[in-house]
């Protein structure tokens, strides 16, 4: 039989141990949180590098896209993400006075696909792949079908 004494060290022992645990585990979800706060905040930031003051690339979460600037507007190719249109939107009109905006999206799979990112919701003259079209709706005689839920949950 364990003394009396001895089951006491033996309670706060646990207890201390346990505390240790979960001190260890607070930190790491607050680690956690931290990372996946950095890992959502990164696909909304857009890396620009500027070929020539007429040529940009932009770096998205989704791909890349190259675009020519001028003073009849601005002509992009590429798979540009939902939440970077407003950005390099904003970096354009900085660029060039003319609000025309031709955008070429590049064919990319249906799970990557944002759709043409949000850029015909602002004027611009969107092209893109015929089966990615039809994916959308269009490419059809009739009413458009509708977007797919994933796409209305981009605002594209």
């Amino acid at each position: 039989m364990v003394p009396e004494g001895n089951q006491r060290y033996n309670i706060y022992h646990v207890i201390a141990h346990q505390g240790r645990a979960v001190a260890r585990m607070v930190v790491f979800v607050s680690l956690l949180a931290v990372l996946s706060e950095c890992l959502i905040a990164a696909p909304n930031d857009v890396d620009t590098t500027e070929v020539t003051p007429n040529v940009l690339v932009f770096a998205t979460s989704t791909g890349n896209v190259v675009a020519s600037v001028g003073p009849d507007g601005a002509l992009l190719v590429g798979t540009p993400s939902a939440a970077s249109t407003p950005e390099i939107s904003s970096i354009l009109a900085h660029r060039t006075k003319s609000a025309l905006r031709y955008v070429v999206i590049a064919p990319e799979s249906l799970a990557e696909s944002q759709g043409d990112a949000g850029w015909g919701g602002r004027g611009a003259f969107v092209a893109m792949q015929e089966k990615a079209l039809e994916r959308l709706g269009g490419h059809a005689m009739g009413p458009p079908l509708p977007l797919p839920e994933r796409l209305l949950k981009l605002g594209v």
